[in-house]
Formats: C-alpha cells, structure tokens, sequence
C-alpha cells in the first residue's frame, strides 16, 4: 500500500512539474503580403523597436499582433517562450491574460444585460453581495470601478471590486463563469488557444475537471510560455509557477491571434450590438458630473483629438496590454511572460495615459502619428550619454514632435529605473529638466511622483508547487509526527513492563524533533498571520523579496528547520540499524529526508526567500 501511494505522488509530480512539451516553435510569423510599401516599411521598424524593447525590458518572451480594418495583418513571436528547450515564441503561443480578462468578461456582463437577466443598475446585494459603502453599489460601478468611496463619485481601479462580478454573473444567469466563457467566447470563436485558469469561484473538483478532462486545454496549458520575473539583480529568473486563480477580474490564458479574433468578433458586433458596444467604449460620468477614464470594462482616453480604447494585464510573471485606435481601425495586442511590459508604468492609475507603455507609445507613432501628421519621428538612443542625448533632442523642441519625444523619454526612464539602469534613469530626468523645462509633464505631481522603483516580485505560487507541496507536506508531517510518536509509545510501554529503552539516542532525536515541530509550527503561525496583516492594510499581496532583513531571516527558519530535521533523521535512519526492527520503517525515515530536500526547492521556488 505504502510502495502503491508513493508511486502515485511521484507519477503526478512528473506530470504536475513536467508533461510533454515540443521542443519546437509554435508558429511562425503572420504578415498579410496585401499590405502596402508603406505599411510593410513601417512593420519593418515595429517588429525591430518591439524586439529592441524586449530586450531592454528583460522579457523572454513576448508575442504581438495588429489587426487593421477588422483582419489580423501581422502577427509574430519575440525571443523564448521556454528558453530551456529552447522554445521559440510565436504567434499562437499561449500566455496568461492576466487583468486583459476583464474586457472579456465585460462582454459576457454586457450580453447578460442584453438578454434582461441584469442590469447595469442593479443593486450588487441583489446577487448577494454585501460590501460595506456610504451608499448603493451598483453592477455599473464594479464595472466602471467607481465602487470605492461614495459609488460613482470617482474612478479607482480595483481588480478585487471587478472579480465579484463573476458573482453577479453566476447568481444572474445560473450558470458558472467557466461554462458561460466556454459556451458564449471560446466556441463560438473557436479559440483554439485560449484557456481558462484551473481554480476557480466553483471549486476544485470542477477545476480539476477541466484539466483532466479537456484536451485542448491540456495543449494550452502544456504548451504556456514558462513564467520568468526580475530577481534583486534585476535579472529574469523563472517563476516557479503563474498564478492559476479565475475569475471576472483575471485568468484566461490565450494568444495573440485568438486575441485577434476577440477583437474582431467585438468590431464586427458578434458578440455583442453595436449600441452596446459604444456603451462600453464611452468614458463613463461620474456623480459630480466629470468624464472618468473608463468605460465598460475598457479604459477610454483621448490624446491628441485620437480616442484611444485600451486595457492592460499585470500579474506574477505575465503582463499584458490591447490598444484600439477606432478612427484608424487599428488594434494592437501584446503578450508577455514577464510582468515588465507593465509592472514600471503605473497603468491602473486615473492619471495615467497609456502612451506610458514604450511599446504601446511605439506603436502610436508608427502608425497613427507619423501617418497622420505626415511627420518621422527621429530615433533617439536612450542609452546614450548626456552630450548625445543633448544632441540629438534640442533640435525637436519646437518641432511637432516634441510631445512625443518627451513622452518617450518619460517612458524610458520609467523603464530603466525598473530595470536596475537608475544612473540612465536620474540622467534621463535630468535630460528632461534642461530639454523641457516648461513641460506640462514636469510640472505634474501626479506624473512626477511616478518615480523610478526596484523591481517586486510577487509571490503566488502556482497550482502545480501547490500540489506538490501539499503532497510532500502530508508525507513530511505523518511521518515526523509518527515517528517520535512510535518512539514514545515504545518508551512508555518500556516502563510499564519495567524493561530498558535501549536507545537513548533515538529518545535524544525524538525530543529534539518534537522541539524543532513545535517551533515550526509557531513560526508558520506568525507568517501566516503577517501575510494576512499586510494584505488587511495595503489590499496587495505580500511582497517578502527584498524586505527588511527582519523579515527575511524569519522566512530563512523554516529552511534552517528543513535542513536539521533531514540531518536528524538521516542520523536516526543510521543509528535504527543497530537494533532489529523493521527495513520498511528505515525507508520511510529515508522518505522523509528526501522530501525535505524537495520541501527546500519548493521554499525557493515560491520566492519566499527573495
């Protein structure tokens, strides 16, 4: 039975940890030949300057794709999606959405109200949601985000006031999110790449369903660019795992050409009707009567009499981002398995503008600047040094392009400062101060208090390191707890026969492991309770990497504990040797110290330790 159990935990460690993955590129690159001189030559500088900033951005891999007149034009993969199998990045491969779910189960939200099953004025308590507010929250107001403060009143972004959505929908329609995603987006699009997270509102057993059960979604998940974030040396390192939570606020996984047939199905009024659609991509009015940066699920701002309609993805080790230029007819999409396309940009915030991002501001100047005003953008090296970077911008201060150009600058310090480059990043503020001084950018304290921050990785672990980790806990515990258990009993029944208790070396290991128990178990106890008091006050997870030292020798006991325990019991497998007793309980001892090295790699890979 025992040899039977350890069998099966190893059997779903391989398949958890491991599976079949092609050793192979997904795609290669989607380039209609239709396409104009002009069009291709701008493709051309695109795909370069995307490559360029992916590199500058410490990203493995990222895929894009632009669809113009409601057709996917250009699609293409950038660097690595797995780099240790070497595993090109390509059109269809998949990446985790994150937040880029939300405009997602906004049309779900949409078609529901289409249908008379709710309304965007309905009191959420209708659906049995009780939040705590000076006045109504309404459906509208998760939304639009304006659920914070008095409902309405001000836009706050707030991807955990989004997620009870997915209770309005279940409780309005009956039916799970999963199952309205599956029946209502991913068939009727056929998108073949897409996939919904394994955890979800409705449980695991459902959940589980799907992974075992679904073979398409086995692809995806088999075949999802593997996770990377910066480490403290602001390098990429692999993740461990993604996040692997779903809701209305975050979770699908999907790809840019399955992105790209979301985005046309939208447009050509598929999914939902063209009123409706205007309803979510026009800027919502707050109760004091101002126009507030978002819509229905989609963020609404004008730059330069352009509309622009955007969302973007920030989770551990994915980021995201979907621009719409409506006058133009254009959409760009971009995918990362880092969350350096969004993490240095502050996009949540109300007073951010998208052109922010360096790859959507690129992007905006290929093809709706340079277009529209008839007008090259100069190509600037930021890496540069004071004189050359003097050099190259003062000739464009009183030019049309001077905007753009201050707004690159403000994107690519943002970007060197998040990657580690903060001597590039203070000389580019300075660079600022002196080329632009009466800038509106400069003056802002809003914009200016967008300051240059180390990289902070969040620490979710990933369904499989949870599986595992339950499974090796599970074993590392009943065989801690039964083994100074076995011994005590034996020492009691000792002194009740009035016989000796030949090892006191074994009774010594006993104690000193129940000590060691104890201790951990304590200690478990009080990160549990720190990482509950830090998510009650700051409503964001906790970030242990690069904490105060404090924190981190706290988080360094419980491998310091793994580390003893394996000695002593490797000890105790030795000195059992020395007495008849049973081969099958040495093995179990054995077990024990091998799950403690597992229980060590788990540790580090979760990011606990920084």
């Amino acid at each position: 039975m025992k040899t039977r159990l350890l069998t099966l935990l190893v059997v779903l460690a391989v398949w958890f940890l491991g599976g079949s993955r092609s050793e192979q590129a997904w795609g290669g690159v989607v380039r209609l030949e239709v396409l104009s001189l002009s069009d291709a030559e701008r493709l051309d500088r695109f795909e370069v300057q995307l490559e360029e900033l992916r590199q500058q951005m410490g990203i493995p891999a990222l895929s894009a794709a632009i669809v113009k007149d409601q057709r996917l034009i250009w699609a293409q993969g950038f660097g690595s999606a797995d780099p240790r199998r070497k595993v090109e990045a390509g059109p269809d491969t998949p990446y985790h959405l994150a937040s880029l779910t939300k405009p997602i189960a906004a049309v779900i939200v949409m078609q529901l109200v289409e249908e008379g099953k709710l309304g965007l004025d309905d009191p959420v308590s209708k659906f049995g949601i009780e939040i705590d507010s000076p006045g109504i929250v309404r459906v509208r107001n998760l939304l639009n985000h304006t659920s914070a403060g008095i409902p309405g009143s001000n836009f706050e972004y707030d991807g955990g006031r989004f997620e009870l959505l997915t209770f309005v929908i279940e409780q309005a329609s009956g039916r799970t999110l999963r199952e309205l995603m599956h029946e209502r987006i991913l068939e009727p699009l056929a998108l073949s790449g897409t996939a919904t997270n394994p955890w979800g509102s409705e449980g695991f057993s459902a959940s589980l369903g799907f992974v075992l059960g679904d073979s398409g979604t086995r692809r995806v998940y088999r075949e999802l660019a593997e996770p990377y974030h910066l480490d403290n040396r602001y390098q990429p390192v692999h993740g461990g795992g993604y996040v692997e939570a779903f809701s209305a606020a975050a979770g699908l996984i999907s790809t840019v050409e399955d992105m790209a047939a979301f985005d046309i199905a939208l447009d050509q009024g598929v999914l939902v009707t063209p009123e409706t659609r205007a309803l979510m991509f026009s800027p919502s009015t707050s109760t004091l009567g101002s126009k507030l940066p978002y819509g229905l699920g989609w963020f609404v701002q004008d730059y330069d009499h352009t509309r622009l309609l955007w969302h973007y993805g920030y989770w551990y080790c994915a980021s995201s981002l979907i621009l719409k230029v409506p006058e133009e007819d254009l959409t760009l999409i971009v995918l990362a398995n880092s969350e350096e396309l969004s993490r240095p940009y502050k996009l949540g915030h109300k007073h951010t503008l998208v052109l922010n991002s360096p790859a959507a501001l690129a992007f905006y100047e290929t093809f709706v600047f340079e277009p529209g005003h008839g007008i090259d953008i100069p190509t600037i090296d930021w890496e540069a040094g004071t004189p050359a970077l003097l050099e190259q911008l003062k000739p464009h201060v009183d030019t049309p392009v001077a905007e753009i150009l201050e707004r690159e600058l403000w994107s690519y310090r943002m970007l060197f400062g998040a990657t580690g480059r903060l001597e590039q990043a203070h000389r580019l503020l300075e660079i600022h101060e002196e080329v632009f001084p009466n800038s509106y950018l400069g003056r802002d304290k809003v914009l200016k208090a967008l300051q240059t921050e180390p990289p902070q990785p969040l620490t979710y672990p990933g369904l499989r390191h949870v599986i595992i980790a339950a499974a090796c806990a599970l074993i590392f515990v009943s065989m801690l707890l039964l083994w100074p258990a076995g011994t005590l009993i034996r020492h009691l029944r000792a002194r009740r026969t009035g016989t000796s208790f030949r090892a006191p070396a074994e009774r010594n290991l006993c104690r000193t492991a129940c000590g060691l128990a104890i201790l951990v178990a304590v200690l478990f106890l009080l990160i549990f309770f720190l990482a509950v008091a830090h998510y009650s006050t700051r409503g964001t997870p906790p970030v242990w990497a690069g904490g105060p030292p404090g924190v981190k020798a706290l988080l360094a006991l419980p491998w310091v504990y793994i580390v003893l325990v394996s000695i002593l019991l490797a000890l105790g497998t030795v000195a059992w040797r020395r007495r008849a007793g049973s081969p099958g309980w040495r093995v179990q001892l054995t077990v024990i110290a091998a799950t403690s090295v597992v229980c060590i790699y788990l540790w580090q890979q979760l990011a606990l330790l920084g």
